[in-house]
């Protein structure tokens, strides 16, 4: 019996989706963003700005779920129900949909800015899903390890709102050119079924000295394949961490249509929301 005949249909769609990524990833212009996975972009916002949404997001904190209005809500990890609990991150909140909530956020969110950045460098059109804003507080026990968001190409175009300038700060760490590593992706996909772990998780397969930690100032950008392996640098002991997170996926990608056109909920049906 062949390899692909004992492969079972989540076996046969994730060697797909990874194979799909790479075929993306090969059709790009020739640039930074296509072979590295991530581009940084110093001085993209303002110090007053940055400081602002920091205060916006200061004040939404909670240590639970809720609404904030008819579109925005606040995610608190700690918080989900047991059925739906992280085992990593329980020290992180998230606000979606801020550019419903604050005129800088708006006002960047439907400028194009971003898209553009995005449609240059991916030879696409590309849809920014939402904007949030991530407050990480310091955890250096339960921050989730390397790891890909997904194995089909999506995207997300971060902002620093805080000084991130060592590693104590939990910066963002990239393994570059990961997500073009197809075949090792896929050794690690099926030793992480072979051993139970979380299909997404990349620990086993990739040290955290492969990575390249983003140590910079608040106002840096940068864009990231999230099919590479990243994570927030896992020992986070100082200062909480503050960025400004806009979700981006292809405008003619049928695999991941995520929200295009629509509101979006990502999360906001969890159990603790709807008692």
């Amino acid at each position: 019996m062949s390899v692909l005949e004992q492969m079972d249909d989540l076996d046969k769609s994730i060697c797909e989706q990874i194979d799909y990524a790479r075929k993306i990833s090969s059709k790009m212009p020739e640039n930074t963003f296509a072979k590295e996975g991530i581009e940084v972009f110093p001085n993209f916002m303002d110090e007053e700005s940055c400081n602002g949404l920091v205060e916006i997001a200061r004040s939404f904190k909670r240590p639970f779920c809720y609404d904030i209005d008819s579109t925005a809500y606040h995610l608190a990890r700690s918080d989900f129900g047991e059925s739906l609990k992280p085992q990593y991150d329980q020290k992180t909140y998230q606000i979606f949909n801020v550019q419903d909530l604050n005129d800088i956020a708006g006002e960047l969110h439907h400028s194009g800015i971003i898209e553009a950045l995005f449609k240059e460098r991916l030879g696409r059109n590309a849809y920014l899903n939402t904007c949030s804003i991530m407050m990480n507080d310091p955890d250096s026990q339960n921050r989730q390890p390397l790891h890909v968001d997904s194995f089909s190409p999506t995207f997300k175009f971060i902002v620093y709102l805080s000084d991130v300038m060592d590693l104590d700060q939990g910066p963002f760490t990239l393994v570059k050119g990961s997500h073009l590593h197809s075949e090792r992706l896929k050794e690690a996909y099926f030793g992480n079924r072979k051993n139970g772990r979380h299909h997404t998780q990349m620990e086993a397969a990739y040290a955290l000295d492969e990575s390249t930690p983003i140590l910079s100032p608040k106002g840096t950008a940068f864009m990231c394949n999230q099919s590479a392996v990243h994570a927030g640098w896992p020992h986070h002991k100082k200062d909480t961490r503050y960025l400004m997170m806009f979700y981006i996926s292809f405008k003619d990608n049928t695999d991941i249509t995520w929200h295009h056109g629509k509101e979006f909920t990502q999360g906001r049906t969890l159990e603790s929301l709807e008692s």
